[in-house]
Parts: C-alpha cells; structure tokens; sequence
C-alpha cells in the first residue's frame, strides 16, 4: 500500500526519534500494569503466609493461572512451616524465601528456582525436583529421602546434616557445597559435580557414584555395614 511504501521511506528519518519515545512509552505502560496488580500481588502473598493450608493452595492456583508463580512474586515470601505436600510447584521461583521446616513431601517442582531460600528443617522426601537451581540454599539437617533431584544446580549449597537416603542426583552440581554430615546412603551419585564440596562425616553408603566428581578421602567417609552396626551397639 502506498502508506506503507511512504513509511518505509520516512522510517530513517522519525526512526531514531520515534524508537525510543516508543520504548519509554512501553516502560510506563508496564509500570502502571505493575502498580494496578500490586495489591492483589500483596495479597496473595500474606495468604501464602498465612499457614492455612487450603489458603494457600488456593493462592499457589491463582498465581499459577496468573503467571505469578515464576515471575518473581515469590521472592523472599516467608512461609516457615507450609504445608505444601503433593502440591505442583513447577517452574516456581522462589529465589530467597524463607520455607524453614516446611513439608514439600511429594511435591512437583521441576525446574524450581530454590535460590538462596532458607529450607533448614524442610522435608522433601519422594519430591520431584528436576533440573532444579539451588544454588546458595540452605538446606541444613532437611529431610530428602527418596528425592528425585538429577540435574540440579545445588553449588555453593548448605547441606550440612541433610538426609539424602536412596536419593536421585544424577548429573547434579554440588560445587563449592557444605555437606558435613550428610547423609547419602543409596543414593544415586552418577556424574555428580562434588569439586571444591565439604564432605567431612559425611555418609556415602551404598551410593552409585559411577562418573563422580569426588573429593579425594571421600572413601574413608563410606560406613560399612558392619561398622555402621558396631555403631549402633554402642
């Protein structure tokens, strides 16, 4: 069309003015949009906090049909003590939260972001938590027992007295991790990243660590069968 064609040919000269008139314009729309979404944003969030668990899981599904589960509403949300137990939880972000003792047992949380979250005390036991980030979390004497976890990013992680009996970590990053006194027996260790990870006392039993990036010493860490009931005698 002619418009068209006379667009095309005045587009050098109102381009660089009107470009970035349009951008501007866009940002405010965006700002108006966030502050229009605010309340009901806050909202949802103090019902997260709240530690009923039917108030919760009916936030968790309206921020799920919302978009908000992944686009940072979540960060820093406290909720110590949630029970979010066979909840569906993938692609959740909640970078920094503070989830102390929580029960995620048997939840859905592939591609979750825990980054940074405090978890100490949580349960995670027959969790799926697939190609997860956790990276910086803190773990500390959490339950995930039975876990399903391969391929997920826990370096620089706080796993000190953490329980990962019969785990899944396949092919996960463990770089830089605190794992003094964890408990990894069973667990499945195959390709794990363990370089520059703390392991002392901690419990590798019956792990498959076939392809392992293991610190040196990590065998004189292995309880033996016998010695673990010599142990227990005491």
């Amino acid at each position: 069309m002619l418009i068209d064609k006379i667009k095309d040919l005045l587009r050098p000269l109102y381009g660089p003015i009107w470009f970035p008139i349009k951008d501007r314009l866009a940002e405010a729309r965006e700002r108006r949009e966030a502050e229009r979404l605010a309340p009901e944003k806050d909202k949802l969030r103090a019902q997260l906090a709240s530690g009923d668990r039917a108030a919760v899981l009916q936030a968790i599904d309206l921020m799920r049909i919302r978009g908000w589960l992944v686009d940072g509403t979540l960060h820093g949300v406290q909720m110590p003590g949630a029970d979010l137990h066979d909840t569906s939880l993938e692609s959740a972000d909640f970078t920094g939260a503070g989830l102390t003792g929580a029960d995620f047992t048997a939840a859905r949380m592939k591609l979750a972001c825990l980054n940074d979250a405090d978890l100490r005390g949580a349960t995670f036991d027959g969790a799926v938590i697939r190609a997860s980030r956790c990276e910086r979390a803190d773990f500390r004497e959490a339950s995930l027992r039975g876990v399903e976890m391969p391929i997920a990013n826990l370096s620089s992680a706080d796993l000190r007295e953490a329980d990962f009996t019969q785990a899944d970590l396949e092919a996960s990053k463990l770089r830089g991790a605190d794992l003094r006194g964890a408990n990894f027996t069973g667990a499945r260790l195959e390709r794990v990243d363990f370089e520059g990870a703390q392991i002392e006392g901690a419990n590798f039993t019956g792990a498959s660590t076939r392809g392992a990036n293991l610190p040196k010493g990590w065998r004189k860490l292995v309880i033996r069968e016998g010695e673990e009931k010599k142990e227990k005698a005491r």
